[in-house]
């Protein structure tokens, strides 16, 4: 200021000489005089904020040494900074960005000295000067505010630095340029922190949480009598309590773990209904937070396993009837060659996977898990053929001469026992007459029905047979008509040795689904077939109706055997 007012007195003095003499135009020279008074308030009011900064970076480190949490923060309305307001500190004023703020951004900013933070190995705050400790008398000076907090001036262009407000330390030239200090402040919602940026460095102190309620099951499924457990979490709990109003007969009971978490015990009426349960929590300040969970009925149903795929690849499609939320699990062993192509949101889903295509001899399987709240409820297997090798042979089974004795024909509904020449033998079948047969394929040379009814139900058996199964094969359908026959049809095919060890065990689907796929494939001859049994020595095949529909009527699930292969592991 000394050299502003021995400016402006020469510039008077010069004033009055010329104003004797001739007429003088003064506008530049008061141009020239505002200018400088603006400088000088410019710089005044960046001393303002720069100190304010200094300020507010003390109660910052404060209150992050102090674990205090951000509360709310709000834009200056000229958007030159922000107010940041604490739990405990209470609120600071941060100036950012604006020339004369950040060494970056004035003008000259490049010799503008950098005032900063930093930790010590102490795990204190300490004040830096051009990424230097800040010393005084030998000593660091602590960033906190149990002590002076430092403040800044401008004294004949150079800025000013104290640390008691009495002695003062040249830092550098003032002019239009400012100081490094603080160059930003964001939010970081997804760690819920707040970020002030320094000119060398950032100080991150969290967010305060407000009070809620977290129940991540919006609906549930449930049975009659059942009891299911749903988890709830507390954020900024406060001692907080947990209510529930349930409705329709349901019971549910609060079982806190911990001031913070726990779980709730619902439990369904019988018979169950729909109902919605109102869980309510307040904290110690009756701020409430409240969620309302749907229950209904729940079931979860996966119909049998897939049919097998063929070597060289293609599709399978699962349908699972539910109205609960699962998970399907593929597991890793499997994920190069199975991939779930695609799920609809329905209540009757379809599940599709993509099979690739088995380049190896041998085949595969994967057994896909279904998972509802992370717990398995349901499994099922995907099978796919191995590449078949050009010397392997196929033996067969003789059903043809299952049709020696033609006494059947007299009457065709009939069921029976009977024995091949090379004594394979059958228990409540049918022989139905290969002439003008209603598949319409004449390379069909047998069709064994096996009667559905559950107290007759039809079985098929071999002898025990030698050199052991690679690959078995069967071929199979069913000419009945489709009223028949409202849950499909299945049958079980048991591969054992002589020992009666069951080496393999699986069935033969075909799902009826809404009767329109079902009645198309009626009358088609369709082939089921899995590889890599491997069996050694003797072995027997059994082949039994499970009778899906569960009923003792002979007409309903007669399941057509038309052809029985293998290839010998010898081969």
């Amino acid at each position: 200021m000394k050299t502003l007012r021995h400016l402006m007195t020469t510039l008077s003095l010069s004033a009055i000489l010329f104003a004797g003499c001739s007429t003088y135009d003064d506008t530049q020279l008061k141009g020239r005089v505002d200018s400088l008074e603006d400088q000088v308030a410019e710089l005044r009011e960046l001393v303002g904020k720069l100190n304010t900064n200094l300020t507010s970076i003390v109660t910052a480190v404060d209150a992050l040494e102090g674990r205090d949490e951000i509360t709310k923060v709000e834009k200056l309305p000229a958007g030159n900074g922000y107010i940041i307001t604490f739990k405990k500190s209470g609120s600071i004023t941060v100036y950012n960005g604006e020339k004369g703020l950040d060494g970056n951004n004035g003008t000259d900013g490049k010799d503008a000295p950098v005032i900063s933070v930093a930790k010590d190995a102490d795990g204190l705050y300490y004040w830096t000067l051009d990424g230097k400790w800040l010393e005084v008398d030998g000593q660091k000076v602590p960033a906190t505010a149990k002590v002076a907090t430092p403040q800044l001036k401008i004294e004949n262009g150079k800025f000013l630095f104290s640390t008691d407000g009495k002695n003062w330390t040249e830092i550098g030239d003032a002019g239009t340029s400012g100081i490094g200090l603080i160059k930003n402040v964001r939010e970081d919602n997804e760690n819920n922190t707040v970020i002030i940026e320094l000119s060398d460095r950032e100080i991150v102190i969290p967010k305060g949480q407000s009070f809620a309620l977290v129940i991540k099951t919006g609906e549930i499924g449930i049975k009659a009598g059942e009891t299911v457990s749903v988890g709830y979490s507390l954020v900024a709990a406060e001692d907080a309590i947990v209510k529930v109003l349930p409705e329709n007969g349901y019971t549910v009971t609060v079982n806190p773990a911990s001031g913070t978490q726990g779980t709730l015990g619902i439990t369904a009426p019988s018979p169950a209904v729909n109902a919605s349960i109102l869980v309510v929590a307040v904290n110690g300040n009756g701020v409430m937070s409240g969620k309302i969970l749907t229950v209904s009925e729940g079931k979860l149903e996966v119909k049998a396993d897939a049919t097998p795929v063929s070597a060289d690849g293609g599709s399978v499609t699962v349908q699972i009837t539910t109205n609960l939320d699962y998970e399907v699990i593929i597991p890793e062993n499997a994920k190069s060659w199975v991939t779930l192509v695609q799920t609809k949101a329905l209540r009757t889903d379809k599940v599709t996977f993509s099979v690739a295509p088995n380049t190896e001899a041998s085949q595969r399987a994967a057994e896909i898990e279904v998972h509802v709240d992370g717990a398995k409820v349901q499994t099922f297997n995907i099978f796919q053929q191995g590449k078949t090798s050009s010397q392997d042979t196929w033996a067969s089974a003789d059903l043809k001469s299952l049709y020696q004795d033609e006494s059947y024909l007299a009457s065709p509904n009939s069921f029976g026992n009977f024995t091949s020449a090379n004594n394979w033998k059958t228990t409540n079948t049918s022989l139905i007459e290969i002439e003008n047969n209603t598949y319409k394929d004449d390379s069909i040379e047998a069709i064994v029905g096996l009667r559905g009814s559950t107290n007759a139900q039809g079985k098929l058996e071999s002898p025990f047979l030698s050199k052991g199964c690679k690959k078995l094969q069967i071929q199979y359908g069913y000419h009945t008509l489709p009223k028949s026959m409202q849950k499909g049809i299945s049958i079980n095919v048991i591969v054992a040795n002589k020992t009666g060890a069951e080496l393999y065990n699986g069935n033969i689907t075909v799902d009826y689904g809404d009767g329109t796929t079902f009645a198309d494939l009626r009358n088609k001859k369709q082939t089921w077939e899995t590889n890599d049994l491997n069996i050694d020595g003797d072995f027997k095949i059994t082949i039994k109706n499970n009778s899906p529909s569960n009923k003792t009527s002979q007409a309903y699930d007669l399941f057509d055997i038309l052809s029985i292969s293998w290839i010998s592991c010898s081969n």
